[in-house]
């Protein structure tokens, strides 16, 4: 799609009408000033087309559900949901007491390499496919408190796992499928049916350790648990009802299984394909180790606590089983050439290919008027990789995102970053922005330290381009090579 959107650039300019049928039309936006003229008006309610077979899906399950969810909702009831969950998920001390956990299952991603890499080429088939565990065992230690046990090497094909994994992955490419027509809305079509399969199946495995865990806080049994988690937070609130809760874990755990795992991966892509840059992260990450005083330990030292200041620091020399470190939160706050990493890796690789709204009223953009119910599309994707926003656009140049605050901008230059901040947009804009946005950040802020620290990272095969399924994937598998450092 991002090519065909290069294409409608190229040769209609940067506003551009496109009809699929009589009533399904789309104007796509490729200037930051029409982008920013279209979120100034769109009220206190932004309107989606997304996920709309999602919605008669549950629907037609009232028994489960009380709504169609954070992803398909609209008007009022959107603006319910997020608002009686939205606090929880902003609130930077929740998501960062979590820093912990996901550093523990990044360790067994470590250990998992380490047993499942060619023992001659070092290559794993697809790390890929390795992402998507961890990004699984992530998100619903996280929103279920729970362990799974993603990372196991010898999952079936039938465990728990593997289920929820081709699950979300039936969900997500449904919905892509049945948003192309409409006929699925009074016949079950294919499409559809794939889509109750995989949310039928998401819905026995979240519900099972679901019920669980209210159980445990009910009756008050003492777990090793947190008893100040997100779950736990929303589960003894009066004010969020069960239904809501369920539907809202299910999309988190949709959400944070594809998007998160193929940013961290694109990110490693282009980490092993430009070393000079792996090697400044690595050097960043031992530094920031360093001033923190967090030494070597046995697995016995660091159970249980934070690591102890007293240790041996790290130095550039050291060899360094990086298991035994934690990547604190707090770290995170002094690694800029690792937030530029991932913040380039989203403009070149973003997720998807830019934000959607329906009007819901008559707009004007650029000049022209746009009907109501007329689906707008901000082409971030192609948008960002143009020369005149950002110079040799084609190239992963990370630095660029590595500003001298100390040097004042000229007006005309500032004007024109207000404007360009439409432009990169991989977690959506204004109140429909991304509600899993820290948690995602976290995770992979962790996971790119810990892999840097214990691996170096390449890649010797064909460049790694993306195929749209709803969201962007990569076109190709990623057949990294991890060498122990």
């Amino acid at each position: 799609m991002h090519l065909n959107g290069r294409l409608n650039l190229a040769k209609y300019g940067k506003i551009v009408r496109e009809e699929i049928t009589a009533t399904h039309r789309i104007v796509h936006l490729f200037s930051p000033k029409d982008m920013k003229e279209l979120f100034a008006q769109e009220g206190r309610y932004p309107c989606r087309r997304s996920h709309r077979a999602l919605l008669r899906y549950r629907a037609e399950r009232p028994h489960l559900y009380a709504s169609g969810g954070i992803f398909p909702e609209n008007g009022p009831e959107w603006a319910r949901l997020r608002d009686t969950f939205k606090r929880h998920f902003l609130l930077a001390r929740n998501v960062n007491a979590y820093d912990r956990l996901v550093n523990d299952i990044t360790d067994d991603l470590v250990g998992y390499v380490r047993r499942t890499r060619s023992a001659d080429t070092l290559e794993v088939a697809d790390f890929q496919e390795d992402l998507y565990r961890w990004a699984l065992e992530s998100i619903c230690s996280i929103m279920l408190d729970a362990r799974i046990g993603c990372l196991g090497v010898d999952l079936s094909e039938e465990s728990d796992p593997s289920r929820l994994i081709r699950a979300a992955h039936q969900t997500i490419h449904a919905v892509m499928k049945t948003e192309l027509y409409s006929s699925w809305q009074s016949r079950d079509t294919a499409d559809y049916r794939e889509l109750v399969q995989g949310q039928d199946v998401m819905a026995e495995i979240v519900g099972k350790h679901l019920k669980t865990r209210i159980r445990e806080l009910e009756s008050g049994v003492e777990t090793d648990k947190n008893g100040d988690s997100l779950l736990a937070q929303f589960i003894l609130n009066p004010e969020i009802n069960r239904k809501d809760l369920f539907a809202m874990i299910l999309d988190c755990v949709l959400a944070g299984i594809d998007t998160t795992s193929i940013t961290a991966s694109f990110a490693l892509y282009f980490l092993a394909r430009h070393p000079q840059y792996q090697e400044r992260l690595r050097e960043e990450v031992f530094q920031v180790m360093e001033r923190n005083h967090v030494g070597q330990q046995t697995p016995q030292q660091i159970t249980g606590k934070r690591a102890n200041k007293s240790s041996v620091p790290i130095t550039l020399n050291l060899l360094i089983v990086f298991k035994y470190f934690l990547i604190a939160a707090d770290h995170l706050t002094s690694m800029p050439w690792l937030k530029a990493i991932v913040k380039e890796t989203l403009r070149l690789r973003p997720v998807s290919i830019g934000v959607g709204r329906l009007t819901s009223t008559p707009v004007e953009i650029g000049g022209y008027q746009v009907p109501s119910n007329t689906m707008i599309i901000t082409q971030n994707q192609v948008s960002c990789q143009q020369e005149e926003y950002f110079p040799q656009a084609d190239c992963f140049k990370p630095e660029r995102w590595m500003v001298d605050r100390s040097k004042a901008a000229p007006a005309t230059a500032q004007a024109q970053a207000a404007d360009n901040r439409y432009l990169w947009l991989p977690f959506g804009h204004g109140t429909r922005m991304c509600l899993g946005r820290r948690i995602a950040e976290l995770e992979m802020y962790i996971l790119l330290c810990k892999v840097v620290a214990n691996f170096k990272v390449e890649y010797h095969h064909e460049d790694i381009g993306v195929k749209t399924m709803l969201i962007n994937l990569p076109d190709r598998p990623m057949k990294f090579k991890f060498t122990d450092l």
